[in-house]
């Protein structure tokens, strides 16, 4: 049995996706497709791995079907 997995990192700029993005794309094997920063996602690969920047450009519910999303967030420490 062939698995199939979508996965999306989605995140602001500077969070860490492209890392994230570029570690996961070495990992995985080659019949997968790798979408960096789509706008929006209409394909039918069972296998993909997209990295998205969240903004008001970028159509969101493209992505509400990825077996994996993930969201990254930083937190940053202000100086007093």
């Amino acid at each position: 049995m062939k698995h199939t997995y979508a996965r999306v990192i989605a995140g602001l700029a500077k969070s860490g996706t492209t890392a994230l993005y570029s570690a996961l794309k070495q990992s995985l094997p080659d019949d997968y497709v790798y979408l960096f920063e789509p706008r929006n996602y209409e394909g039918s690969s069972p296998n993909v791995l997209a990295k998205i920047l969240l903004s008001a450009s970028v159509c969101l519910q493209d992505f509400d079907s990825f077996d994996k999303q993930i969201f990254l967030s930083v937190i940053r420490a202000m100086s007093l």
